[in-house]
């Protein structure tokens, strides 16, 4: 029986014939026959395949000037089946092909980047990527030859771009290893999106997918910019001063920093309270008593107050001259008893302990007053 479901993908240089076969038995192959309109430039007419999978691989065959033809039978022993399909599977990479199955190959990858008011694309000249496949099956040193012929000179390569939303196609050309391009865009469209076709060497070319950009807003100016921050600095700036104002009325004691203080005013030492809080002073009344005995002092001509406050110490009449009792004095002693201190306090009601001393004026005059 023949083989059933022949088909064949061909993109890119990559060309697979697959089918089916019902029962497959021992020993059984395939025989794949290729057929052309045109030489087939050193490349084989026939593959065998031994079982599965049932496929072959004819990406040689992806010369654009050649419209190729394959068929397919089942081989057991001397037995060979019918052919399949019977008319023959066609196919070329001629773009301009009047019969068969068109092949075509894929645009290399675009790099799409947005810009105001247009976008900028760009991608790598299709030739560089094929150009080995295009040598089909000729000899080592043909194809050597045809590569530096080819790294030359890019053939040129024409091809159209359309842009989504738009009815207008706009056309290029490139003969650059980069090719690029660049275009006006609607700036109220959210993204902008492009596909490419184009034709090399009588071959379709196609991007595979649309390339988009999203839409770019257009820069701030500078000047926006510094005005942001100065509004932002001044708003800083005056709530600072708002918090130390209401610290200030609400804590009085708080200082303040110095540069919110504005010409003289007194600055308040953190441990001292301000004027406002200091207490008045209340006088309290002095019998008249207490005054004359806290502002008795001596007065005598020709002596000093120190020289008066020096010669004044006790002296006890019974015991003779004072002198000889100052380092008793001194010590502690000759002191009026408990008796007499309790008896003049609870007369004077004075803090002051009243002790009888003796002051030599001259020779012969003495003045009697009260050790305060």
């Amino acid at each position: 029986a023949p083989p059933t479901n022949v088909t064949l993908t061909c993109r890119s240089q990559k060309n697979i014939l697959y089918w089916d076969y019902d029962q497959i038995v021992p020993g059984l192959r395939f025989l794949v026959k290729i057929l052309s309109d045109s030489s087939l430039k050193g490349c084989r007419n026939e593959i065998w395949v031994d079982g599965p999978p049932l496929q072959a691989n004819v990406s040689f065959l992806s010369d654009p000037d050649a419209t190729y033809f394959l068929i397919v039978k089942a081989v057991l022993g001397k037995n060979e089946s019918v052919p399949s399909p019977t008319d023959g599977l066609t196919f070329s990479y001629f773009h301009s092909s009047l019969e068969g199955q068109k092949c075509l190959l894929d645009l290399p990858p675009v790099n799409v980047t947005p810009e105001p008011h247009h976008i900028q694309f760009q991608f790598k000249h299709p030739w560089l990527v094929y150009k080995e496949g295009l040598s089909g099956c000729k000899e080592h040193k043909n194809k050597k030859s045809h590569q530096r012929v080819s790294e030359s000179k890019l053939p040129n390569f024409e091809y159209k771009v359309k842009m989504a939303g738009q009815e207008q196609d706009h056309n290029f050309e490139c003969e650059d290893a980069v090719c690029e391009g660049r275009l006006q865009v609607d700036a109220a469209q959210d993204q902008h999106c492009l596909k490419i076709q184009g034709s090399l060497k009588k071959m379709s070319v196609e991007s595979a997918n649309e390339y988009c950009a999203l839409k770019t807003e257009p820069p701030h100016s500078n000047t926006t910019l510094y005005a942001w921050i100065s509004i932002i600095i001044i708003l800083m700036g005056a709530a600072l001063v708002a918090l130390m104002v209401y610290r200030r009325r609400t804590s009085p004691s708080s200082v303040m920093p110095d540069f919110l203080i504005f010409g003289d005013k007194k600055k308040h030492h953190p441990l001292m309270p301000p004027d406002d809080l200091v207490s008045p002073v209340v006088s309290v009344p002095v019998s008249p008593r207490e005054e004359d005995e806290q502002s008795f002092t001596p007065s005598v001509p020709g002596f000093t107050e120190y020289e008066g406050r020096m010669k004044l110490r006790p002296e006890d009449p019974e015991k003779g001259n004072a002198a000889d009792d100052d380092a008793a004095y001194m010590e502690g002693g000759n002191l009026a008893s408990d008796n007499e201190e309790q008896e003049s306090d609870q007369e004077s009601r004075s803090p002051y302990e009243r002790r009888s001393v003796v002051l030599e004026l001259a020779p012969e005059d003495r003045a009697e007053g009260y050790r305060g």
